[in-house]
Protein backbone atom coordinates (compact mmCIF):
# COMPACT_ATOMS: atom_id res chain seq x y z
CA UNK A 1 0.00 0.00 0.00
CA UNK A 2 1.41 3.48 -1.03
CA UNK A 3 2.08 5.78 2.20
CA UNK A 4 -0.08 9.00 2.07
CA UNK A 5 3.00 10.66 3.71
CA UNK A 6 3.13 14.42 3.34
CA UNK A 7 5.24 14.10 0.67
CA UNK A 8 3.82 11.79 -1.47
CA UNK A 9 0.43 13.58 -1.27
CA UNK A 10 1.92 17.12 -2.07
CA UNK A 11 3.97 15.06 -4.96
CA UNK A 12 0.24 14.09 -5.88
CA UNK A 13 -1.07 17.82 -5.52
CA UNK A 14 1.36 18.47 -8.04
CA UNK A 15 0.81 16.42 -10.34
CA UNK A 16 -2.38 16.89 -10.68
CA UNK A 17 -2.15 20.41 -10.34
CA UNK A 18 0.63 20.42 -13.68
CA UNK A 19 -1.79 17.99 -15.58
CA UNK A 20 -4.87 20.68 -15.33
CA UNK A 21 -2.02 23.28 -16.11
CA UNK A 22 -0.68 21.48 -19.19
CA UNK A 23 -5.01 20.43 -20.29
CA UNK A 24 -6.19 24.54 -20.07
CA UNK A 25 -3.19 25.56 -21.77
CA UNK A 26 -3.70 22.41 -24.65
CA UNK A 27 -7.38 23.67 -24.78
CA UNK A 28 -6.23 27.39 -25.29
CA UNK A 29 -4.60 27.03 -28.46
CA UNK A 30 -7.16 26.52 -31.68
CA UNK A 31 -6.09 26.25 -35.87
CA UNK A 32 -6.69 30.01 -36.09
CA UNK A 33 -4.14 31.27 -33.57
CA UNK A 34 -1.73 28.82 -34.44
CA UNK A 35 -2.13 29.66 -38.72
CA UNK A 36 -2.47 33.62 -37.27
CA UNK A 37 0.87 32.76 -35.61
CA UNK A 38 2.45 31.00 -38.71
CA UNK A 39 1.21 34.28 -40.83
CA UNK A 40 3.98 36.54 -38.85
CA UNK A 41 6.65 33.97 -38.64
CA UNK A 42 6.11 33.78 -42.43
CA UNK A 43 6.32 37.86 -42.15
CA UNK A 44 9.03 37.72 -40.21
CA UNK A 45 11.09 35.78 -42.25
CA UNK A 46 10.46 38.01 -45.00
CA UNK A 47 11.57 40.71 -43.26
CA UNK A 48 14.84 38.86 -42.13
CA UNK A 49 15.60 38.06 -45.94
CA UNK A 50 15.15 41.72 -46.95
CA UNK A 51 17.15 43.01 -43.99
CA UNK A 52 19.79 40.61 -44.73
CA UNK A 53 20.07 41.58 -48.42
CA UNK A 54 20.13 45.22 -47.36
CA UNK A 55 23.16 44.67 -45.04
CA UNK A 56 24.99 43.59 -48.12
CA UNK A 57 24.12 45.83 -50.33
CA UNK A 58 25.36 48.67 -47.60
CA UNK A 59 28.40 46.56 -47.14
CA UNK A 60 29.17 46.58 -50.93
CA UNK A 61 28.22 50.47 -51.03
CA UNK A 62 30.58 51.22 -47.98
CA UNK A 63 33.77 49.17 -49.66
CA UNK A 64 33.08 51.19 -52.99
CA UNK A 65 34.39 54.09 -50.55
CA UNK A 66 36.63 52.51 -48.13
CA UNK A 67 38.96 50.44 -50.65
CA UNK A 68 39.82 53.51 -53.16
CA UNK A 69 40.44 55.52 -50.30
CA UNK A 70 43.15 52.80 -48.71
CA UNK A 71 45.06 52.25 -52.00
CA UNK A 72 45.31 56.15 -52.64
CA UNK A 73 46.64 56.76 -49.30
CA UNK A 74 48.86 54.08 -49.16
CA UNK A 75 50.07 55.16 -52.52
CA UNK A 76 50.35 59.07 -51.76
CA UNK A 77 52.62 57.97 -48.63
CA UNK A 78 54.61 55.40 -50.63
CA UNK A 79 55.12 58.19 -53.22
CA UNK A 80 55.94 60.81 -50.83
CA UNK A 81 59.47 59.02 -49.77
CA UNK A 82 60.64 59.98 -53.20
CA UNK A 83 62.29 63.40 -53.80
CA UNK A 84 60.14 66.16 -54.97
CA UNK A 85 62.88 67.21 -57.24
CA UNK A 86 62.68 63.62 -58.99
CA UNK A 87 59.35 65.10 -60.54
CA UNK A 88 57.97 67.69 -60.98
CA UNK A 89 54.43 67.93 -60.05
CA UNK A 90 54.78 65.25 -57.28
CA UNK A 91 53.27 67.42 -54.89
CA UNK A 92 50.30 68.11 -57.01
CA UNK A 93 49.69 64.54 -57.54
CA UNK A 94 50.09 63.41 -54.24
CA UNK A 95 47.74 66.81 -52.95
CA UNK A 96 44.69 65.43 -55.98
CA UNK A 97 45.24 62.02 -54.84
CA UNK A 98 44.52 62.95 -50.58
CA UNK A 99 41.82 65.22 -51.93
CA UNK A 100 40.09 62.49 -53.77
CA UNK A 101 40.65 59.82 -50.68
CA UNK A 102 39.42 62.38 -48.38
CA UNK A 103 36.22 62.69 -50.95
CA UNK A 104 35.43 59.40 -50.60
CA UNK A 105 35.51 58.72 -47.19
CA UNK A 106 33.24 61.88 -46.76
CA UNK A 107 30.93 60.46 -49.65
CA UNK A 108 31.18 57.13 -46.98
CA UNK A 109 29.94 59.32 -43.75
CA UNK A 110 26.95 61.17 -45.42
CA UNK A 111 25.29 57.96 -46.59
CA UNK A 112 25.92 56.06 -43.49
CA UNK A 113 26.42 53.37 -45.17
CA UNK A 114 28.76 51.29 -42.60
CA UNK A 115 26.01 52.68 -40.16
CA UNK A 116 23.14 51.45 -42.37
CA UNK A 117 24.88 47.74 -42.19
CA UNK A 118 25.25 47.67 -38.91
CA UNK A 119 21.44 48.10 -38.43
CA UNK A 120 19.90 46.29 -41.02
CA UNK A 121 22.50 43.25 -39.48
CA UNK A 122 20.95 44.01 -35.49
CA UNK A 123 17.35 43.30 -37.58
CA UNK A 124 18.24 40.72 -39.29
CA UNK A 125 19.21 38.65 -36.05
CA UNK A 126 15.91 40.13 -34.36
CA UNK A 127 13.19 39.03 -37.02
CA UNK A 128 15.37 35.34 -37.47
CA UNK A 129 14.90 35.21 -33.94
CA UNK A 130 11.59 35.94 -34.00
CA UNK A 131 10.63 33.11 -36.68
CA UNK A 132 12.79 30.85 -34.91
CA UNK A 133 11.06 31.23 -31.81
CA UNK A 134 7.13 31.15 -33.65
CA UNK A 135 8.73 27.56 -35.38
CA UNK A 136 9.77 25.86 -32.13
CA UNK A 137 6.43 26.53 -30.30
CA UNK A 138 4.02 24.96 -33.04
CA UNK A 139 6.18 21.95 -33.54
CA UNK A 140 5.77 21.37 -29.76
CA UNK A 141 2.44 19.27 -28.20
CA UNK A 142 -0.32 21.59 -27.09
CA UNK A 143 0.22 20.80 -23.99
CA UNK A 144 3.72 21.92 -23.76
CA UNK A 145 3.53 25.20 -25.42
CA UNK A 146 2.86 28.60 -23.25
CA UNK A 147 -0.64 29.52 -23.42
CA UNK A 148 -2.14 30.84 -26.43
CA UNK A 149 -3.47 33.93 -25.95
CA UNK A 150 -0.47 35.19 -23.84
CA UNK A 151 2.23 34.25 -26.71
CA UNK A 152 -0.02 35.74 -29.37
CA UNK A 153 0.16 39.04 -27.27
CA UNK A 154 3.51 38.80 -26.60
CA UNK A 155 4.79 37.70 -30.10
CA UNK A 156 1.98 41.00 -31.63
CA UNK A 157 3.79 43.33 -29.80
CA UNK A 158 7.64 42.06 -30.47
CA UNK A 159 6.70 41.74 -34.21
CA UNK A 160 4.75 45.65 -34.46
CA UNK A 161 7.77 46.93 -32.59
CA UNK A 162 10.34 45.55 -34.92
CA UNK A 163 8.41 46.28 -37.88
CA UNK A 164 8.35 50.21 -36.30
CA UNK A 165 11.82 50.71 -35.77
CA UNK A 166 13.25 48.75 -38.65
CA UNK A 167 15.83 50.85 -40.77
CA UNK A 168 14.18 51.70 -44.59
CA UNK A 169 14.87 48.70 -47.37
CA UNK A 170 16.46 49.97 -50.31
CA UNK A 171 14.01 49.82 -53.59
CA UNK A 172 16.25 47.42 -55.45
CA UNK A 173 16.26 44.68 -52.74
CA UNK A 174 12.29 45.12 -52.26
CA UNK A 175 12.22 45.16 -55.92
CA UNK A 176 14.44 41.46 -55.75
CA UNK A 177 12.00 39.95 -52.91
CA UNK A 178 8.69 40.61 -55.30
CA UNK A 179 10.53 39.30 -58.27
CA UNK A 180 11.73 35.94 -56.10
CA UNK A 181 8.74 35.50 -53.88
CA UNK A 182 5.90 36.64 -56.23
CA UNK A 183 3.80 33.69 -55.29
CA UNK A 184 4.28 33.57 -51.99
CA UNK A 185 0.82 34.76 -49.65
CA UNK A 186 2.38 36.39 -46.60
CA UNK A 187 4.89 38.46 -47.42
CA UNK A 188 5.92 41.48 -44.86
CA UNK A 189 3.90 44.48 -45.50
CA UNK A 190 6.80 46.86 -47.39
CA UNK A 191 6.86 43.90 -50.25
CA UNK A 192 3.46 43.29 -50.10
CA UNK A 193 1.63 46.42 -51.99
CA UNK A 194 -1.63 45.95 -50.20
CA UNK A 195 -2.83 44.99 -46.91
CA UNK A 196 -4.49 41.73 -47.15
CA UNK A 197 -6.55 40.35 -44.25
CA UNK A 198 -8.90 37.43 -42.52
CA UNK A 199 -11.92 37.95 -40.64
CA UNK A 200 -11.94 36.50 -37.25
CA UNK A 201 -14.52 33.21 -38.55
CA UNK A 202 -15.77 32.10 -41.57
CA UNK A 203 -19.18 31.31 -40.09
CA UNK A 204 -21.57 33.52 -39.13
CA UNK A 205 -22.92 30.71 -36.94
CA UNK A 206 -19.81 30.25 -35.00
CA UNK A 207 -20.94 34.17 -33.38
CA UNK A 208 -23.68 32.48 -31.62
CA UNK A 209 -21.72 30.56 -29.20
CA UNK A 210 -19.56 33.62 -28.33
CA UNK A 211 -21.45 34.84 -24.82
Amino acid sequence: MQNNTPENIDMSVFEASNKLKKKYIAQSWNKQEEEILQMWAEKASGWAWLHDKSQRYYRIQSNRFTYPSIILNTISGGIGFIKADSFKYLNYFIAVMNIIAAMLMSFQKFLKSTENAEQHGRFFSIFSSYTRRIALELTLNPEDRKECIEFCKLCKDEYDKAVAESPQIPDSVIAAFRKEFSHEKNKPEVANGLYHFNNYCKNPESYENIV
